[in-house]
Parts: structure tokens; sequence; C-alpha cells
């Protein structure tokens, strides 16, 4: 009963009350990612390599996923050729609507390469005619 709180909050309130516990995670998150910078310089060194990694700690603690009014906005966007197939899934991509291990660049290149994307429009065919079905024989029961 001590921790709850009597009013209601509104969103944004909620928002600002988790900014500033966000702020403090951001820190350790900086100062995680030093450790480990400072760590494979260390490792550099004694297996005598001029070159040392560098490491990146996520700092991303609100999920900010993409609702479905944008998400569709953005589909129309894309269908009207107002924006790019890239463009489309770089923005899908930090909406967290795709899955983190999911790769643009080699979607792209799936995509082009499988002919689900023409870079030129496909021919059309001079006569609209149809073929005309085969006969198949008919089978004596």
């Amino acid at each position: 009963m001590l921790g709850q709180k009597l009013s209601a909050e509104t969103a944004e309130a909620k928002r600002i009350d988790r900014s500033q516990g966000d702020s403090t995670m951001m820190v350790i998150a900086q100062q995680m990612q030093d450790l480990v910078d400072n760590c494979l310089k260390f490792h550099a060194q004694y297996m005598e390599q001029a070159q040392a990694g560098s490491s990146f700690i996520n700092r991303d603690f609100l999920g900010q996923r993409l609702e479905p009014q944008e998400i569709q906005a953005l589909l129309q966007l894309y269908t009207a050729g107002t924006i790019t197939q890239k463009t489309l899934l770089d923005q899908l991509a930090e909406g967290e609507v795709l899955g983190d291990d999911f790769d643009v660049e080699e979607e792209l290149e799936a995509t082009e390469a499988g002919g689900l994307i023409d870079s030129e429009p496909a021919p059309v065919p001079e006569s609209s005619e149809m073929p005309e079905p085969e006969e198949q024989p008919e089978e004596a029961e």
C-alpha cells in the first residue's frame, strides 16, 4: 500500500519517471562499453595486435514499436512509389517490427536476385490473345 500512488498518472508523467531511471542506466551502459573497449585494448596489446576491437552496448531502453497505423502509412507510401523498398525496410527495422537478426541489405539482394523486384518493367507481350487449350484425349471407361 505504501508503494502505490493515490492518483492516476498520465502517460507523459510515466514517461518522465522512466526517463530518469533510463538516465542512470545509460550512464551504466556507457561505463560498461568503456570497460569492454578497455578489455579489448588490453587483449590486443597482449596478442601484439595493432588494431583493437570495439564494442557497442545498446542504450535503447524503451521499446518504440511502430503502431499499426504507422506501418500501414509506410506501406501506402511504398506502394504509391513515394519511398523505396530500402526506406520501408529501414523504417520497419527501426520501428522494431522486423527481428533483430533481419538484415535489410541481405533482403534487398535476395529480392533482386530472386526476381521479386524488377529493375526494369516486364515487357508487355505484343499479342493479347490467349493460346488455345490443347484438347485432351478422352479416356475409355
